[in-house]
């Protein structure tokens, strides 16, 4: 009770994993993104201010046809200043650059959101799968402890056997060889404990004094009934994230490539400006003082070289528009064959329980009757030890049936996008 169970592995592992961080940031860059588009609805305005000094210059003399020569009556101002300000409202760029790409930038927010939940997903799962690889590991550890325990029971038998004069050393000798080989499946099956924990610990990113024990029954699983594999690649196509990104990212590769089509169009612009100087060029002659003035009009404007960039640009989008198509039917192709693997596994793992449940139960019969025997004088070492040997492969096949059961079952879940916690859990 209170021990380590797959769900908790999967939620620990989902809220410390720098994969789904990062995936969090990729999307906070997206909604970024999706600011700055807003931005560019709103017309440019430019502002500035200066001020300029000129140095003084001999003017020449003012002359009229028919009259002496006169000093030149227009003055010398030699400190400009200007105040001015302008707004430009780009029409069709609105419509053909603007709002593709604000189109296109809800469409990488939409994308990278579910690209999220897809690494939620993945992280679960191989949290799921360590988790219960390391159950594997505890449950082989102590089947080959149980195995160096009732070895260790038949030794002691069979040496009061060789004290009453039943049994020969070399009954004795052999039970020792097993028991030996016993001892040593046992330090291997610790030592694959060991690699199975630090495994589990990295991808939960706990402490090495932190408890890890156990919580979750491993006899518990249902073994009734396989999932449909047709079920499974209907719902997968119908609700994983992954799919789901790819659909929303085709259509965000669509807009770009609108937005970037219409860079290659004339662009039609209304401007304004107004300005406020001393002296002002409009103003003659020009005097000190500040006048105000402005302007209004329209442009139009297209560059063959912008144009020809442009094509190239278009001819990328729609490349990596192809890209995504492509990577949605590969990842159709993934889900059927991920589909298959995980019904056949689900199947074979039933019919692998069903099976050795019986073998374990006749194994374990079979064991106590031969010591019964051996205790008689009815029976052999070898018939007790190669009893004992069927009875812990019979254990190993048990644990590794119900183990792969539930690895099987979290492949169906990773199917169908169904294998990390909830996104309340996860906040």
């Amino acid at each position: 009770p209170g021990g380590m169970t797959a769900d908790r592995a999967a939620q620990l592992a989902v809220d410390t994993a720098p994969s789904v961080r990062r995936s969090r940031a990729a999307h906070l860059a997206a909604r970024a993104q999706v600011d700055q588009a807003v931005s560019r609805f709103v017309p440019r305005f430019d502002f500035s201010a200066s001020y300029t000094r000129i140095n003084e210059v001999d003017l020449p003399p003012f002359e009229i046809p028919g009259l002496p020569p006169a000093d030149n009556p227009f003055p010398q101002i030699l400190d400009l200043f200007a105040v001015r300000g302008s707004v430009q409202v780009p029409v069709t760029d609105y419509f053909f650059i603007v709002w593709p790409s604000y189109e296109g930038a809800l469409g990488f927010v939409d994308a990278t959101e579910h690209q999220v939940e897809a690494e939620r997903q993945t992280v679960a799962f191989r949290a799921r799968e360590a988790f219960y690889n390391h159950v594997r590991a505890r449950a082989g550890l102590w089947i080959a402890e149980e195995s160096v325990r009732s070895l260790e029971a038949t030794l002691g038998d069979v040496e009061s056997l060789q004290a009453a004069g039943v049994s020969g050393r070399a009954d004795v000798a052999q039970v020792r060889a097993r028991l030996a080989s016993a001892r040593a499946m046992a330090v291997q099956a610790n030592g694959q404990v060991r690699v199975t924990e630090r495994v589990l610990r990295r991808l939960l990113h706990l402490p090495a004094d932190a408890p890890l024990s156990i919580g979750e029954d491993l006899f518990s699983a249902e073994v009734d009934g396989s999932p449909s594999e047709t079920t499974l690649v209907d719902r997968a196509l119908e609700q994983r994230a992954e799919v789901a990104a790819l659909r929303t990212l085709i259509e965000a590769r669509r807009s770009v490539v609108q937005a970037r089509t219409g860079g290659m169009l004339p662009r039609l612009s209304l401007v304004g400006n107004i300005e406020t100087s001393s002296p002002n060029q409009r103003v003659i002659p020009q005097t000190s003082d500040f006048y105000t003035t402005w302007a209004v009009g329209a442009s139009v404007a297209w560059s063959p070289n912008d144009a020809a960039v442009g094509w190239h640009q278009v001819r990328e989008a729609e490349a990596e528009l192809v890209q995504v198509q492509e990577d949605l039917e590969q990842l159709r192709d993934g889900v059927v064959i991920e589909a298959a693997q995980a019904v056949a596994a689900h199947e074979a793992a039933r019919e692998q329980i069903g099976a050795s449940r019986e073998a374990v139960a006749a194994a374990q019969l079979s064991l106590d009757d031969r010591r019964e025997m051996l205790r008689a004088g009815l029976a052999t070492t070898t018939e007790v030890t190669t009893a004992q040997l069927d009875l812990t492969r019979a254990q190993l096949e048990l644990v590794n049936a119900y183990v792969d059961l539930h690895v099987a079952g979290a492949q169906v879940a990773r199917v169908v996008g169904e294998a990390a916690p909830s996104a309340a859990e996860d906040e």
